[in-house]
């Protein structure tokens, strides 16, 4: 997963094992989230959050975009991201 300034095109990814292996045992992946960060912060602290290995995304906040240098993406707005 990937956060890229919109402006500047600069951020930071995140990455992690999928499966069991490299010493890891019994490792599952849930998949991940995307949401503007209080609020993913918020059902992380509370209640929790939905994760999908091909993403839950709350598109209400973080709108599909077609950006002309990334391509396909959410966003315009404050994003997080966490996996599970």
């Amino acid at each position: 997963m990937f956060t890229v300034d919109n402006v500047e095109l600069v951020g930071i990814s995140q990455g992690g094992s999928f499966s069991g292996g490299g010493g890891l045992v019994n490792a599952t992946f849930a998949g991940w989230a995307a949401d503007v960060f209080f609020e993913l912060g918020g059902a992380i602290e509370n209640a929790g959050t939905s994760y999908s290995p091909t993403g839950s995304v709350d598109t209400r906040s973080l709108p599909t975009i077609d950006h002309l240098v990334v391509g396909p993406a959410w966003g315009n707005n404050d994003v997080t991201t966490a996996m599970a």
